[in-house]
Protein backbone atom coordinates (compact mmCIF):
# COMPACT_ATOMS: atom_id res chain seq x y z
CA UNK A 1 0.00 0.00 0.00
CA UNK A 2 1.34 3.39 -0.98
CA UNK A 3 1.94 5.86 1.85
CA UNK A 4 -0.30 8.51 0.13
CA UNK A 5 -3.27 6.14 -0.31
CA UNK A 6 -4.22 5.77 3.35
CA UNK A 7 -4.99 8.31 6.00
CA UNK A 8 -3.57 8.33 9.50
CA UNK A 9 -7.04 7.59 10.91
CA UNK A 10 -7.54 4.63 8.61
CA UNK A 11 -4.06 3.34 9.35
CA UNK A 12 -4.64 3.51 13.08
CA UNK A 13 -8.02 1.84 12.74
CA UNK A 14 -6.50 -0.96 10.68
CA UNK A 15 -3.64 -1.30 13.12
CA UNK A 16 -6.06 -1.73 16.02
CA UNK A 17 -8.03 -4.25 14.01
CA UNK A 18 -4.83 -6.15 13.17
CA UNK A 19 -3.84 -6.21 16.82
CA UNK A 20 -7.26 -7.61 17.75
CA UNK A 21 -7.06 -10.21 15.00
CA UNK A 22 -3.53 -11.15 16.01
CA UNK A 23 -4.55 -11.50 19.67
CA UNK A 24 -7.51 -13.65 18.68
CA UNK A 25 -5.33 -15.82 16.45
CA UNK A 26 -2.76 -16.23 19.22
CA UNK A 27 -5.54 -17.31 21.60
CA UNK A 28 -6.71 -19.76 18.96
CA UNK A 29 -3.16 -21.13 18.61
CA UNK A 30 -2.89 -21.64 22.35
CA UNK A 31 -6.28 -23.36 22.41
CA UNK A 32 -5.28 -25.63 19.52
CA UNK A 33 -1.93 -26.35 21.21
CA UNK A 34 -3.75 -27.48 24.35
CA UNK A 35 -6.01 -29.62 22.20
CA UNK A 36 -2.99 -31.05 20.40
CA UNK A 37 -1.29 -31.85 23.71
CA UNK A 38 -4.40 -33.69 24.86
CA UNK A 39 -4.57 -35.59 21.58
CA UNK A 40 -0.88 -36.48 21.81
CA UNK A 41 -1.40 -37.77 25.35
CA UNK A 42 -4.31 -39.94 24.27
CA UNK A 43 -2.29 -41.21 21.31
CA UNK A 44 0.81 -41.92 23.41
CA UNK A 45 -1.21 -43.62 26.16
CA UNK A 46 -2.72 -45.96 23.60
CA UNK A 47 0.60 -46.63 21.90
CA UNK A 48 2.15 -47.51 25.27
CA UNK A 49 -0.78 -49.79 26.03
CA UNK A 50 -0.36 -51.39 22.60
CA UNK A 51 3.29 -52.17 23.42
CA UNK A 52 2.25 -53.72 26.74
CA UNK A 53 -0.45 -55.81 25.09
CA UNK A 54 1.85 -57.10 22.37
CA UNK A 55 4.42 -57.99 25.04
CA UNK A 56 1.68 -59.83 26.94
CA UNK A 57 0.77 -61.66 23.72
CA UNK A 58 4.41 -62.68 23.21
CA UNK A 59 4.68 -63.90 26.81
CA UNK A 60 1.44 -65.87 26.49
CA UNK A 61 2.64 -67.41 23.23
CA UNK A 62 5.90 -68.54 24.85
CA UNK A 63 4.01 -70.08 27.77
CA UNK A 64 1.58 -71.76 25.37
CA UNK A 65 4.41 -73.22 23.28
CA UNK A 66 6.23 -74.48 26.37
CA UNK A 67 3.07 -76.15 27.65
CA UNK A 68 2.41 -77.65 24.20
CA UNK A 69 5.84 -79.26 24.37
CA UNK A 70 4.86 -80.82 27.70
CA UNK A 71 1.59 -81.98 26.16
CA UNK A 72 3.47 -83.64 23.31
CA UNK A 73 5.83 -85.41 25.75
CA UNK A 74 2.95 -86.70 27.86
CA UNK A 75 1.17 -87.93 24.74
CA UNK A 76 4.32 -89.76 23.61
CA UNK A 77 4.73 -91.38 27.04
CA UNK A 78 1.05 -92.35 27.05
CA UNK A 79 1.43 -93.92 23.60
CA UNK A 80 4.54 -95.87 24.65
CA UNK A 81 2.80 -97.16 27.79
CA UNK A 82 -0.25 -98.22 25.76
CA UNK A 83 2.04 -100.22 23.47
CA UNK A 84 3.51 -101.93 26.54
CA UNK A 85 -0.02 -102.70 27.77
CA UNK A 86 -0.86 -104.29 24.42
CA UNK A 87 2.33 -106.40 24.56
CA UNK A 88 1.58 -107.57 28.11
CA UNK A 89 -2.03 -108.41 27.20
CA UNK A 90 -0.74 -110.61 24.39
CA UNK A 91 1.70 -112.32 26.76
CA UNK A 92 -1.09 -112.90 29.29
CA UNK A 93 -3.27 -114.49 26.63
CA UNK A 94 -0.42 -116.88 25.81
CA UNK A 95 -0.04 -117.78 29.49
CA UNK A 96 -3.80 -118.23 29.90
CA UNK A 97 -3.82 -120.63 26.94
CA UNK A 98 -0.90 -122.48 28.46
CA UNK A 99 -2.70 -122.81 31.81
CA UNK A 100 -5.87 -124.04 30.09
CA UNK A 101 -3.83 -126.73 28.35
CA UNK A 102 -2.33 -128.04 31.60
CA UNK A 103 -5.55 -129.62 32.76
CA UNK A 104 -5.17 -128.08 36.21
CA UNK A 105 -8.30 -126.42 37.46
CA UNK A 106 -6.87 -125.07 40.68
CA UNK A 107 -3.83 -125.44 42.86
CA UNK A 108 -4.26 -128.13 45.53
CA UNK A 109 -2.46 -127.73 48.83
CA UNK A 110 -0.90 -130.65 50.70
CA UNK A 111 0.10 -132.75 47.65
CA UNK A 112 3.79 -132.66 48.56
CA UNK A 113 2.95 -133.60 52.15
CA UNK A 114 0.91 -136.54 50.88
CA UNK A 115 3.81 -137.70 48.71
CA UNK A 116 6.18 -137.60 51.67
CA UNK A 117 3.71 -139.54 53.81
CA UNK A 118 3.37 -142.27 51.18
CA UNK A 119 7.13 -142.45 50.65
CA UNK A 120 7.65 -142.74 54.41
CA UNK A 121 5.00 -145.49 54.63
CA UNK A 122 6.59 -147.35 51.73
CA UNK A 123 9.99 -147.29 53.38
CA UNK A 124 8.93 -148.04 56.95
CA UNK A 125 6.14 -150.62 56.58
CA UNK A 126 7.54 -154.07 57.39
CA UNK A 127 6.47 -157.08 55.37
CA UNK A 128 4.56 -154.89 52.90
CA UNK A 129 2.81 -156.91 50.25
CA UNK A 130 3.73 -156.48 46.60
CA UNK A 131 0.23 -155.31 45.75
CA UNK A 132 0.33 -152.70 48.51
CA UNK A 133 3.82 -151.68 47.45
CA UNK A 134 2.72 -151.40 43.82
CA UNK A 135 -0.32 -149.36 44.86
CA UNK A 136 1.80 -146.98 46.92
CA UNK A 137 4.35 -146.54 44.11
CA UNK A 138 1.63 -145.85 41.55
CA UNK A 139 -0.07 -143.35 43.89
CA UNK A 140 3.27 -141.64 44.56
CA UNK A 141 3.97 -141.42 40.82
CA UNK A 142 0.49 -140.09 40.13
CA UNK A 143 0.76 -137.53 42.90
CA UNK A 144 4.27 -136.57 41.77
CA UNK A 145 3.00 -136.00 38.22
CA UNK A 146 0.13 -133.96 39.59
CA UNK A 147 2.52 -132.02 41.84
CA UNK A 148 4.81 -131.22 38.90
CA UNK A 149 1.83 -129.98 36.88
CA UNK A 150 0.67 -127.90 39.80
CA UNK A 151 4.12 -126.45 40.35
CA UNK A 152 4.39 -125.56 36.68
CA UNK A 153 0.84 -124.20 36.81
CA UNK A 154 1.78 -122.10 39.84
CA UNK A 155 4.89 -120.75 38.08
CA UNK A 156 2.83 -119.79 35.04
CA UNK A 157 0.12 -118.34 37.24
CA UNK A 158 2.71 -116.33 39.21
CA UNK A 159 4.05 -115.00 35.93
CA UNK A 160 0.49 -114.19 34.88
CA UNK A 161 -0.10 -112.40 38.20
CA UNK A 162 3.14 -110.43 37.77
CA UNK A 163 1.94 -109.31 34.34
CA UNK A 164 -1.42 -108.37 35.85
CA UNK A 165 0.27 -106.26 38.53
CA UNK A 166 2.43 -104.62 35.86
CA UNK A 167 -0.72 -103.81 33.89
CA UNK A 168 -2.23 -102.07 36.90
CA UNK A 169 0.91 -99.99 37.29
CA UNK A 170 1.04 -99.11 33.59
CA UNK A 171 -2.64 -98.17 33.50
CA UNK A 172 -2.12 -95.89 36.49
CA UNK A 173 0.77 -94.21 34.66
CA UNK A 174 -1.38 -93.89 31.53
CA UNK A 175 -4.16 -92.23 33.54
CA UNK A 176 -1.60 -89.88 35.09
CA UNK A 177 -0.25 -88.83 31.68
CA UNK A 178 -3.77 -88.57 30.26
CA UNK A 179 -4.83 -86.30 33.13
CA UNK A 180 -1.70 -84.20 32.58
CA UNK A 181 -2.54 -83.87 28.88
CA UNK A 182 -6.05 -82.64 29.70
CA UNK A 183 -4.86 -80.19 32.37
CA UNK A 184 -2.01 -78.86 30.24
CA UNK A 185 -4.26 -78.59 27.19
CA UNK A 186 -6.66 -76.44 29.20
CA UNK A 187 -3.78 -74.23 30.36
CA UNK A 188 -2.51 -73.97 26.78
CA UNK A 189 -5.99 -72.95 25.61
CA UNK A 190 -6.15 -70.27 28.30
CA UNK A 191 -2.81 -68.83 27.20
CA UNK A 192 -3.97 -69.02 23.57
CA UNK A 193 -7.17 -67.14 24.36
CA UNK A 194 -5.31 -64.50 26.39
CA UNK A 195 -2.81 -64.06 23.54
CA UNK A 196 -5.56 -63.61 20.94
CA UNK A 197 -7.50 -61.25 23.20
CA UNK A 198 -4.37 -59.15 23.80
CA UNK A 199 -3.61 -58.95 20.07
CA UNK A 200 -7.18 -57.99 19.22
CA UNK A 201 -7.25 -55.31 21.92
CA UNK A 202 -3.83 -54.04 20.80
CA UNK A 203 -5.02 -53.72 17.19
CA UNK A 204 -8.12 -51.84 18.31
CA UNK A 205 -6.05 -49.44 20.44
CA UNK A 206 -3.53 -49.01 17.64
CA UNK A 207 -6.36 -47.96 15.32
CA UNK A 208 -7.49 -45.48 17.96
CA UNK A 209 -3.92 -44.21 18.34
CA UNK A 210 -3.68 -43.78 14.57
CA UNK A 211 -6.92 -41.80 14.63
CA UNK A 212 -5.58 -39.56 17.38
CA UNK A 213 -2.33 -39.13 15.45
CA UNK A 214 -4.33 -38.09 12.40
CA UNK A 215 -6.13 -35.53 14.57
CA UNK A 216 -2.76 -34.30 15.89
CA UNK A 217 -1.63 -33.71 12.31
CA UNK A 218 -4.87 -31.92 11.46
CA UNK A 219 -4.60 -29.65 14.52
CA UNK A 220 -0.89 -29.06 13.79
CA UNK A 221 -1.88 -27.96 10.28
CA UNK A 222 -4.40 -25.55 11.75
CA UNK A 223 -1.75 -24.19 14.13
CA UNK A 224 0.68 -23.69 11.25
CA UNK A 225 -1.97 -21.89 9.22
CA UNK A 226 -2.76 -19.65 12.18
CA UNK A 227 0.93 -18.95 12.80
CA UNK A 228 1.34 -18.04 9.12
CA UNK A 229 -1.68 -15.72 9.41
CA UNK A 230 -0.25 -14.22 12.60
CA UNK A 231 3.02 -13.67 10.77
CA UNK A 232 1.22 -11.94 7.90
CA UNK A 233 -0.70 -9.77 10.36
CA UNK A 234 2.53 -8.87 12.12
CA UNK A 235 4.08 -7.82 8.82
CA UNK A 236 1.00 -5.74 7.97
CA UNK A 237 1.12 -4.19 11.44
CA UNK A 238 4.77 -3.30 10.96
CA UNK A 239 3.96 -1.74 7.59
CA UNK A 240 1.12 0.36 9.05
CA UNK A 241 3.33 1.52 11.88
CA UNK A 242 5.88 2.65 9.32
CA UNK A 243 3.13 4.46 7.42
CA UNK A 244 1.99 6.19 10.60
CA UNK A 245 5.56 7.23 11.32
CA UNK A 246 6.03 8.68 7.87
CA UNK A 247 2.63 10.43 7.87
CA UNK A 248 3.34 11.91 11.29
CA UNK A 249 6.65 13.36 10.11
CA UNK A 250 5.03 14.99 7.08
CA UNK A 251 2.34 16.76 9.11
Amino acid sequence: METTSISITDARTQLVDIRDQRRTKIDDVRSFERERNDLRKERDDRNNKVKELFQTARDQREKRDKINEEVALNKQMRSILREQVDEINESMKVLEGKMDGMGVKRYKKGVSDRIRQLEFKLMTTPNISKDEEQRLVEEIESLSEEFEKQELFREVKDEHRAFHNKLRSLRLEIRTHHAAVKTLAQQSQQHQETMIKSIEEAKKLRDEADAYHKSVIEVSTKIKTLRDTIGDLSKEGDRLRRVLGEETRTE
